[in-house]
């Protein structure tokens, strides 16, 4: 399976998606796209991993 750079269109290689929506799910996040050059219509998936916890003021707590 090729891995495309993030936001690149998986048909024309192009840079030029239009995001729709967007939609979460259990594990990820996905977003509605379009691609303004070839005009392919499908859905870029995010997987959501837990990174850290943080104050109300931004600080990292460990």
């Amino acid at each position: 399976m090729e891995v495309l750079p993030e936001n690149c269109c998986p048909k024309c290689k192009h840079h030029k998606l239009e995001f729709t929506s967007s939609e979460e799910y259990e594990e990820g996040k996905y977003y509605q796209v379009k691609c303004l050059n070839c005009g392919f219509e499908g859905q870029q998936h995010y997987n959501l991993i837990f990174a850290c916890f943080t104050d109300n003021d931004g600080t990292e707590l460990k």
